[in-house]
């Protein structure tokens, strides 16, 4: 009778953290819409906030939810910390916040899935560690780099290279949103458009939405070589079966663009 209740629990619980999940998605969702254009980061980062708190509510069900409960109170510390502070780009730390929790919420709520095999189903694994991530280096400096080196040069060519709005985006930014790319996007970004989609819809569709949530710099070069980018890191996932892998390219892709182009305002 008490197991049987206790399970009774369990499923009203999983039911109203998926409402509650659901209904703060559509609030923020209602929020952007309603609010002007010049809002939408504010929209976006109070829409962060909720659906980071609706995540967060559906983590306690997860076995060994403590530390991503934990991770999840920082982050909303975080958020509050900024959106006090009236810091621009809030868009992004919000977009990222929420790509980071949706495979865990689903995996969970709907998936009835443990925190392990979350994780596992994820390709979060510390099986071939080493392995994984040299293969995130090597691929990125032998075949990424050179692919995106000649896209870049035919756009050039075609007079459709439009990369100094990305640039322009990137330098007039304060110094932590580049750091925020470099070291935590790439982990919500890999968790969500490789580790959930791919296996879901299939390493096309994943990159094309991946690309086109990278076309909010008005830019078709950075459209075309995040697409390009999504279609590699698919593959490599599909290849290695570890979001380690795609999650140490797409850093160091980061970081060695944003770094040269610091370095290249030093020679103007």
């Amino acid at each position: 009778m008490i197991l049987m209740e206790a399970k009774k629990w369990r499923n009203a619980s999983a039911f109203f953290n998926s409402l509650f999940l659901g209904c703060t998605t559509f609030l923020a969702l209602l929020l952007i819409i309603l609010l002007k254009v010049e809002e939408l980061t504010h929209a976006l980062a109070v829409a962060g906030l909720l659906i980071g708190v609706g995540a967060l509510y559906g983590f306690t069900a997860v076995k060994k939810s403590s530390v991503v409960a934990s991770l999840g109170v920082l982050w909303a510390v975080f958020f509050i910390l900024l959106t006090s502070l009236g810091v621009g780009f809030m868009s992004t730390f919000a977009f990222s916040l929420l790509l980071l929790s949706c495979p865990f919420a689903y995996y969970n709520l709907l998936g009835k899935k443990s925190f392990r095999q979350t994780m596992k189903r994820l390709g979060i694994t510390r099986k071939d560690l080493a392995k994984n991530i040299a293969i995130g280096i090597g691929v990125t400096v032998f075949i990424i780099f050179p692919i995106i080196m000649i896209e870049t040069a035919f756009f050039t060519v075609m007079g459709l290279n439009d990369l100094q709005n990305v640039n322009n985006a990137i330098l007039d930014a304060p110094w932590y949103v580049s750091a925020f790319a470099i070291a935590i996007g790439p982990f919500g970004e890999e968790m969500f458009f490789r580790a959930f989609l791919v296996p879901a819809i299939g390493v096309l569709p994943s990159a094309f939405l991946f690309s086109i949530a990278h076309y909010s710099y008005n830019s078709v070069v950075e459209f075309a070589g995040a697409l390009t980018l999504g279609i590699a890191y698919g593959y490599m996932f599909k290849h290695t079966k570890s979001v380690v892998s795609v999650i140490t390219a797409h850093a160091l892709f980061n970081l060695t663009s944003i770094t040269l182009l610091y370095l290249s305002q030093l020679f103007i």
